[in-house]
């Protein structure tokens, strides 16, 4: 029998994370050139015959460094595949009698857990992650294994693969979120797919419709003349259109489109935050199978201790604002004391910020694009692993593309629309600052990716005009180049992630005899590492 007492509490705050503290500097990052133009080679995603073939291909290759997962199956059946990466380690022998909790964490290795694909309108993270793990598995072993400092990568690149399947194969070409449940959204009792968005003129893309109507709250915008915005009345603002997606008013309602079975937005449907009654959020937390699978890969991996999702939030261009420091949880029998008419934590731990912190340096060491935050309205899966599970969790958008271009001092978008189209043109060739090849292509696409508004004589509403982004275009970029410089700037954060590590360290340890059989053991843990062993919103 062993009576052990350590130095540290539940938690250790490590060496690195203290003295961040203490340093508040912050990397700063040389100013980039933009300059417009993109790459002539066209990308899309992956389908998911080439996703999960090349998964595979990794998986049979490099036996000893990639895993594959079997994540689960999606609404359709469709499997969701991911990839364990790094050596596993050979732990030694687990003690005799063995306490359960011990049972199942002995041995694991500390893991990062990388995410996309939850909005299926979205398929540059699968992109970014499979060629990363294509190109780790070509990498000696040995630059592997400094590379993740002794802990793994779990990576599933896509989780609503119904949705993104759809997406990348519809033909006329429309895109949505969704993993495609049927529900009726307009409430009229039909499932009826005649009441879906089509394309109406035959140009292979399904946009919106703009209506000349004296009761519309749409205007052109004026900066931009391509682009739509609601009219302010305050400032003498009157609407003349209204907007509809393309289709047709089939069941005679005086709703267009409003029937896309589009289905339940996967990036929804977790716990924390879920907002009921709002269909395409899931008729309930986890309710999809692609959801409730990923959830459960979390359950089954304790040793998981961060996470990157890559979607259409992003934390780490804006860090979180904190909220009230909440007490960690007393231990015994006052906790559930503690927790009577206490409310749920919504927002980030002040003491946890230091590690949103120091990975926003990282994203800036690696001169990654920071991007506006376009996240979900709630049931989030980033901030169902922080409050729920305490990990932290970041959002990282890849590539956004804003409709409507920065405004200068002086200067309309429209101008600054074609300085940016001239940038490279006009560019000296004397001028070694190189571009920075993502924001060129954002400035590309803002330019180019607009299909004009054509009129169309339409057999409901009369003279229309059909208009708006090639579907896809704002959230994906088109170039490989692009494609490929997301893939560096990611492997350099991630290898500065996994530096992070909790790493515990005993020392002075001391073995005390009290009675046959019984030993008190006195022995100090620090944790060497940055992370912590929990973050405080875990001890809450």
């Amino acid at each position: 029998m062993f009576l052990i007492r350590a130095v540290g509490g539940t938690a250790l705050a490590s060496r690195g994370m203290m003295e961040s503290m203490k340093n508040k500097s912050c990397c700063v990052l040389a100013a980039l050139l933009l300059l417009g133009g993109t790459s002539a080679a066209r990308q899309q995603g992956p389908n998911h015959a080439s996703l999960n073939a090349r998964l595979q291909a990794l998986a049979a290759n490099a036996p000893d460094r990639m895993r594959l997962l079997e994540v689960g199956e999606s609404l359709a059946g469709r499997p969701i595949l991911g990839l364990e990466i790094g050596e596993r380690l050979r732990p030694g022998s687990l003690p005799p009698k063995a306490p359960g909790v011990l049972r199942r964490t002995w041995g694991q290795q500390p893991a990062l857990l990388l995410v996309s694909g939850l909005e299926a309108d979205r398929w540059v993270g699968a992109q970014v992650l499979l060629e990363l793990a294509e190109r780790w598995a070509r990498e000696d072993p040995s630059a592997l294994r400094a590379r993740l400092q002794g802990g793994l990568i779990y990576i599933i690149p896509r989780v609503d693969v119904d949705g993104a399947e759809r997406n990348l194969s519809a033909r006329p070409r429309r895109v949505a979120r969704g993993n495609g449940r049927r529900f009726d959204g307009d409430r009229d009792g039909r499932l009826d797919p005649a009441e879906a968005p089509e394309d109406l003129n035959g140009d292979g893309v399904i946009v919106m419709m703009r209506h000349e109507d004296p009761d519309g709250e749409w205007i052109a915008d004026p900066d931009d003349p391509r682009l739509m915005r609601k009219a302010d009345p305050k400032k003498g603002e009157r609407g003349r259109y209204k907007l509809y997606p393309e289709a047709l008013d089939r069941d005679k309602d005086g709703a267009f489109g409003e029937d896309a079975f589009d289905g339940v937005d996967i990036s929804r449907n977790f716990p924390q935050g879920f907002k009921e009654h709002d269909p395409t959020a899931g008729a309930f937390a986890t309710s999809e199978p692609s959801s409730r699978a990923l959830a459960d890969f979390v359950l089954d991996h304790p040793n998981i201790c961060m996470a990157v999702v890559y979607g259409a939030g992003d934390d780490l261009g804006t860090l979180p604002k904190p909220g009230k420091e909440e007490k960690p949880a007393p231990r015994g029998g006052g906790r559930f004391r503690f927790f009577r008419n206490r409310k749920p934590v919504t927002r980030l731990q002040k003491a946890d910020l230091v590690i949103w912190e120091e990975a926003r340096k990282l994203r800036q060491a690696a001169k990654a694009t920071f991007m506006k935050d376009h996240g979900s309205d709630g049931g989030e899966f980033a901030e169902y692993l922080y409050f729920q599970w305490g990990r932290p969790a970041f959002q990282v958008n890849l590539f956004q593309v804003e409709e409507k271009a920065p405004k200068e001092r002086g200067k309309s978008v429209e101008s600054a629309k074609k300085q940016e189209e001239g940038a490279r043109e006009n560019a000296p060739e004397s001028d070694t600052a190189p571009p920075d090849p993502v924001e060129a292509e954002i400035a590309a696409i803002r330019a180019n990716a607009f299909v004009p508004w054509a009129s169309f004589d339409h057999p409901d509403l009369g003279p229309v005009e059909i208009g708006g982004w090639t579907p896809g275009a704002l959230a994906n970029p088109s170039s490989a180049a692009v494609v490929t410089t997301l893939v560096d700037r990611e492997s350099t954060f991630l290898e500065g992630l996994c530096e992070l590590w909790p790493r515990l360290e005993v020392s002075d340890l001391e073995v005390d005899p009290k009675a046959p059989g019984i030993y008190e053991i006195d022995l100090h843990i620090l944790s060497e590492g940055f992370l912590p062993t929990s973050t405080r919103q875990g001890q809450v």
